[in-house]
């Protein structure tokens, strides 16, 4: 009987998290970048994806717009898809920008390294909104890791297999976002971001009080 049911229930559900804070951006930008930064370019794919991805890059380019304005810094935008990065317009950008910051959209991780190496060769700062890009060359960013979602969308599907009901059920899981952002220190200089030696010491230690809260994903936060 409890066979039958898993195969006939029809489940709905997911994991996603939303953008980051637009604050978050201004505060390590200003905290590690000691160069006046005036202006940065966001790319942003209008052709590939759904319409609600869409939707909610636009929502957060212009979100972004909106703190950064408050900050005196310019925002400047560019088209790229899936199949072009457009990197000839982007270099054109990167000489009145200071630097580009990628959406946590799948059109930044196929063309990250790439932008992470156009920016080594100007010297330009590359800004990640989602921590794998940190760590493969980005010189910083907010956000999570794609490893992040796996466990909350594991435990979701254990759910529904240890507990079947009959019916159409929805549940999604909001994966709360990083305590704080990420600075890949090796990548920095070639960016045009110098770290002194308190920058260094400091983003080389971790406050006990700012330790990413452990989730228990069946239950909120422990």
């Amino acid at each position: 009987m409890a066979a039958h049911q898993r195969e006939d229930r029809a489940v709905i559900g997911g994991v996603h998290a939303w953008p980051t804070e637009p604050e978050k951006y201004i505060d390590l930008l200003t905290a590690v970048q000691t160069k006046k930064i005036a202006k940065v370019l966001i790319p942003i794919n209008e052709t590939d994806g759904t319409a609600h991805m869409i939707e909610i890059m636009r929502y957060q380019v212009a979100e972004l717009k909106k703190e950064f304005a408050l900050h005196g810094i310019e925002v400047a935008t560019q088209r790229w898809s899936y199949a072009n990065m457009e990197r000839f317009h982007m270099l054109h950008h990167l000489k009145t920008c200071d630097a580009i910051i990628t959406l946590h959209e799948p059109t930044a991780d196929l063309h990250g390294k790439a932008i992470t190496d156009l920016c080594a060769l100007v010297g330009k700062l590359h800004f990640a909104s989602n921590l794998d890009l940190v760590y493969q060359g980005a010189a910083m960013g907010v956000g999570t890791f794609y490893s992040d979602f796996a466990k909350p969308l594991t435990a979701l599907i254990a759910k529904y297999y240890a507990s079947p009901s009959l019916g159409l059920e929805w549940e999604t899981f909001c994966i709360p976002p990083q305590s704080g952002g990420r600075v890949n220190t090796i990548t920095c200089e070639s960016q045009g971001v110098e770290l002194d030696r308190k920058q260094k010491t400091l983003l080389a230690s971790a406050s006990i009080h700012d330790l990413d809260k452990q989730v228990n994903y069946l239950g909120g936060k422990e």
